[in-house]
């Protein structure tokens, strides 16, 4: 190809040896004339309007882009494609790939007639290969399927293309270079027969192909990979690839070698494996992941042969090795770690390694006592206690103002305590690292403090105007109590509400049967209905409130009710929202809002479809358990649960955090109850090394524990439930100097939250710099659990199941919009039945990494039956650098979902430098030395060495820009070795195949989640995982 190097050249390699499904092959070998003879023995020379050049051993024939200057030929009937499987292969070398038309893309091969039936093989303005298939049904729809490779191909150069259509298999896969670079499947339907034309014609058809061509071949079969790639390597030579393809083809027959060691493994054992992968490790042209993998392998391969001395030596190679993997070297440090334990006679894992350790006090300079039937008068003694904790609080300060110096404990006997008031704490309340204040239930969970009050009273309901409004199934059911009487009179403020609406805590009224929140009466029952039009998404400026028409007419039932509000998603179906009713007008089905709803300034929007309910409806007290207040009576309607007369109902008059701490350290609050209230329950701000420690927090409108900056702040072993928010709210550190919060969430059982706000109130809401969270139990939820903002987190250990059980678009764990958060490490958690089962628009995974997120490290961790709708189990937005490795992915409908969008309006911000949040100082350059590539194009996904188990594809989206690596694939009857898959239980067994097909490292299952300790509020600890909708049965998502 020395003639001239912005020729294109299509030249076909030759076929397979004894290929009898060979249809046609051109080899252009003629070097003039006007046909192109057949190798095949078919007879099906071509017509030839192209030129003639030198190229490779021989000729090839030239195109030049116009409508005359292509090759021809007609398949006869026999010889037609019809309903087979087929490939086409060719050489390329373009001279000019784009064109100024509006589709930007030259046709290489065409077969039939379009729309009939219609086969098309197109080289993009990129340097994409594009296939396109059609033909029309029964009924004459046109029914296509299409795919692109990513942009591989380069004018002036040399490189072969080949696209093989299994029919039997449903799949088309495209080839540059002998490596498949894209797959696609065709859709439901597609039953095309191309039998019906024997038109075929190279290099032209449409938008005329620019090149050249030789040894074209077309075969009646799909060829296999390995196929393709002997083609391509036959000639590869002949044609002189460019080094950079020599350099990717000598990395592919790398990885051949490791596949090759891998099944030396499995069939002859690691000592039969271990000199490939020593050879791959010692080949310094190959790329450091290849040579860190092949090395770990070798290491493997010693300590599956209990060679633990060798194996450590490997290791020790490993962790020197400064161009090794960063993860590579830490696992290796890992691992050594283990070895040296089992060599002093200890268990291979340390689990206490993994779990704060918090310093016991021994004893203390003075105890101070408080029980519900003590006195504020007394000396604070155990035989003459306290009272409250505000006079405890007190009584600190008095015994630090006298110069005590150590340490204090006050202890609380069990009983209930009423709080009525926040409870301050305040620097005058600090201990010391050395002489902590402890508050303290004497015995765990049984000091309780109180928000509410019990009521009662029940009488039935005999007001007229009343029973006429209450469904006619409930009248006599439903009975009545005023709480005016009884002392309560602050019922709150109804308002409007949800993310980006009113993103602070709202004081909210609730009632609670034997410790059961109860339903403010709702229609529908269960789920949401759907509006018919809308008619005005509503407006701040100009104000205009939200109007739709609705369709179901249970509407017009409501025109007397003076508070109905709605609880839906207005929107975005990731973006809850309660809004008020103004009207409703039965005649023209319109419901009118208070206020416009205004998710960020904007209205409604049907887009995504709006759903929603009606609640806080006298009308609608239609089964037990439902209940309304009319707050201008003070009258409580309520459709019992049970007997009035054997149950407890009760309401939270606390309308403050119970407990505020401001400018605070040292200070713990030790296996207290805190429970009922219509805010949060903790507040810590500004504080140091202030913890709450086997504490058990319940029924609470708000949220659990919110710490708002400080350092080394804690929430260990507690039990949070039964929230209107979220579970904890942890900001810390400084992003800008990255200085370290430090704060920790770690041994908790968070489940039943974000009740009452359903979007963006997770279990724990991490802000800034270092926080971990770890050996959490998490569960039951509406939206995510865990969102992470910032940098330097750590997550692991934690067990999630069960939860974004509503809201669509989200993940069990997120973080969003930053491309230059970094250090983030999501570590050996578990997540199981995520999702429900793809109801919305785009889906529910167990990890996402929304709009433009990069750098993450996903590691060790389980995903099981965790990827719903268009979602993967890991759904990555646009971002890029994104580590998955060695995790297992068990019957998931797909592993990793998304990638690379370089179209993202996140990068197109960055690119432009107008967001102070998006840090590259050099500070940051240092400590993130991947982010000096962030503007270089393409950005890549990495998926290394995961297990995949009865699941569907591993990697859907933008497979251009994933780097797939040493990925095990499973089928359901097939057994990697675990523990027990029917069950649930993904460890691996000593021995197990998997470990012999690829690196895996087992994941140390057994420490995931929560753990036995003093600190820890409850044990045992249960909890019921609900079950998703078997993802091999779930409808297809909606698209809008």
């Amino acid at each position: 190809m020395h003639a001239a190097p912005i020729l294109l050249a299509l030249v076909a390699a030759a076929p397979p040896p004894g290929d009898t499904a060979l249809l046609l092959h051109w080899s252009f070998d003629e070097g003039s004339g006007p046909i192109v003879k057949d190798g095949s023995g078919n007879g099906l020379d071509g017509a030839s309007g192209a030129s003639w050049i030198k190229a490779g051993d021989g000729s090839a024939a030239l195109f030049t882009g116009e409508p005359a200057s292509v090759v021809k030929a007609i398949l006869p009937p026999e010889k037609r494609i019809g309903r087979s499987s087929w490939t086409f292969m060719a050489w390329v070398n373009p001279v000019r790939l784009a064109i100024d038309a509006k589709q930007n893309q030259r046709r290489l091969f065409s077969c039939g007639t379009y729309p009939d039936a219609y086969l098309a093989i197109d080289l993009s303005g990129a340097g994409a290969v594009q296939w396109y298939f059609c033909h029309k049904d029964g009924g004459g729809k046109v029914v296509d399927a299409g795919g692109a490779t990513p942009p591989r191909l380069r004018a002036g150069e040399w490189m072969h293309v080949a696209v093989a259509v299994d029919r039997g298999k449903g799949l088309t896969t495209a080839y540059v270079n002998g490596r498949a670079e894209a797959q696609s499947a065709f859709p439901a339907g597609f039953e095309g027969d191309f039998s019906r034309s024997g038109d075929l014609t190279v290099g032209g058809g449409w938008q005329h192909y620019h090149g050249a061509a030789d040894e074209i071949s077309i075969h009646r079969r799909a060829l296999d990979p390995s196929e393709v790639k002997e083609a391509f390597r036959r000639r590869m030579d002949v044609y002189g690839v460019s080094p950079a393809v020599r350099a990717e083809d000598r990395k592919e027959r790398l990885l051949e070698s490791l596949q090759a060691a891998s099944a030396a493994w499995a069939s002859g054992g690691p000592s039969k494996a271990r000199a490939l992968y020593a050879a791959i490790a010692g080949a310094q042209d190959a790329p450091p992941l290849l040579r860190s993998y092949a090395h770990l392998r070798v290491a493997q391969s010693h300590a599956a042969e209990g060679n633990a001395s060798a194996a450590r030596a490997e290791y020790e190679k490993i962790r020197a090795a400064a161009d090794y993997p960063p993860l590579h070297r830490w696992e290796a440090e890992d691992v050594i770690r283990e070895i040296d334990r089992v060599a002093r006679g200890l268990p291979a894992r340390d689990p206490a390694a993994s779990r704060v350790q918090v310093p016991r006090v021994a004893s203390y300079a003075a105890e101070l006592w408080v029980a519900p039937d003590g006195k504020d008068a007394n000396p604070g003694t155990a035989q003459e206690p306290f009272a409250t904790p505000v006079r405890a609080r007190d009584a600190v300060r008095d015994l630090k103002a006298k110069g005590l110096a150590g340490p204090v404990a006050v202890r609380f006997k069990p009983g209930v305590y009423a709080i009525r008031e926040t409870l301050v704490l305040t620097a005058a309340d600090s201990g010391t690292e050395q002489a902590p204040i402890v508050y303290r239930a004497d015995t765990k969970g049984t000091a309780v403090f109180c928000g509410g009050v019990r009521i009662g009273g029940f009488a039935p309901v005999t007001d007229p105007g009343v029973l006429a409004r209450l469904p006619a199934e409930s009248r006599g059911k439903v009975v009545q109590c005023d709480l005016r009487a009884q002392g309560v009179t602050d019922f709150g403020e109804l308002r409007d509400r949800g993310f980006g609406v009113a993103n602070d805590t709202i004081p909210t009224l609730e009632l609670y049967a034997d410790g059961v929140p109860l339903t403010p009466a709702r229609w529908p029952n269960e789920g949401f209905v759907k509006i018919a039009r809308l008619v005005e998404p509503g407006s701040r400026s100009p104000k205009k409130p939200s109007v739709f028409e609705y369709l179901d007419d249970r509407h017009a039932r409501w025109t007397q009710a003076k508070d109905a509000q709605l609880f839906g998603y207005f929107h975005w179906l990731w973006a809850d929202g309660t809004v008020r009713v103004a009207s409703i007008d039965p005649a023209t089905k319109r419901l009118t809002t208070v206020e416009p709803y205004a998710y960020g300034g904007q209205g409604m929007h049907n887009g995504q479809g709006i759903k929603y309910y009606a609640f806080n409806l006298l009308e609608e007290i239609d089964r037990p358990g439902e209940w309304y207040l009319d707050r201008s009576t003070g009258l409580l309607y309520l459709y019992p649960p049970a007997d009035p007369a054997r149950t407890v109902f009760e309401i939270p008059v606390l309308a403050a955090p119970m407990i505020r701490m401001e400018g605070v350290s040292h200070v713990r609050l030790e296996g207290l109850a805190l429970d009922l209230g219509r805010h949060d329950a903790v507040v810590l701000k500004g504080c140091t090394r202030c913890l709450l420690a086997a504490c058990t927090i319940r029924r609470f409108a708000g949220g659990g524990v919110n710490i708002d900056g400080g350092t080394g702040d804690g929430v260990l072993g507690c039990d949070l439930s039964l929230l209107g928010r979220n579970g904890t709210w942890v900001r810390g550190g400084d992003r800008k100097t990255l200085t370290p919060g430090g704060h920790f969430v770690e041994n908790c059982h968070i489940h039943d939250f974000s009740r009452i706000d359903r979007t963006y109130t997770p279990a724990v809401w991490s802000d800034g710099v270092a926080t971990r969270i770890a050996h959490n139990l998490i569960h039951h939820n509406p939206c995510h659990a865990i969102r992470l903002e910032g940098n330097d987190h750590l997550v692991e250990f934690n067990d999630l199941h069960s939860v974004v059980r509503e809201s669509d678009d989200q993940g069990a764990m997120e973080n969003f919009a930053n491309p230059t958060y970094r250090g983030v490490v999501f570590r050996y958690n578990r997540f199981r039945n995520v999702g429900n089962g793809g109801d919305g628009v785009h889906g529910q995974a167990a990890i996402r990494f929304d709009d433009a997120i990069s750098g993450m490290l996903v590691y060790g961790n389980i995903f099981h039956r965790s990827a719903n709708g268009n979602f993967g189990a890991v759904q990555i937005n646009s971002g890029r650098e994104n580590l998955m490795e060695n995790n297992v992915f068990a019957d998931c409908k797909q592993g990793v979902s998304g990638g690379w969008n370089a179209g993202n309006n996140v990068w197109k911000t960055f690119e432009a430098g107008t967001n102070p949040a998006f840090f590259m100082s050099d500070l940051y350059l240092s400590r993130y030395p991947d982010l000096a590539a962030l503007k270089e194009k393409p950005g890549v996904n990495f998926i290394r060495r995961n297990l995949f188990w009865n699941c569907g594809p591993v990697a859907t989206g933008n497979r251009a820009h994933l780097e797939l690596f040493e990925n095990a694939e499973y089928a359901a009857g097939e057994d990697p070795g675990f523990a027990g898959a029917a069950k649930g239980d993904f460890a691996l067994t000593p021995g197990a195949p998997a470990l012999a097909r690829i690196g895996f490292r087992p994941i140390p299952v057994d420490e995931i989640g929560l753990y036995d300790d003093a600190y820890r509020a409850t044990w045992p600890v249960a909890s019921k995982i609900e079950d998703v909708p078997d993802w091999r049965s779930q409808a297809a998502p909606r698209r809008r």
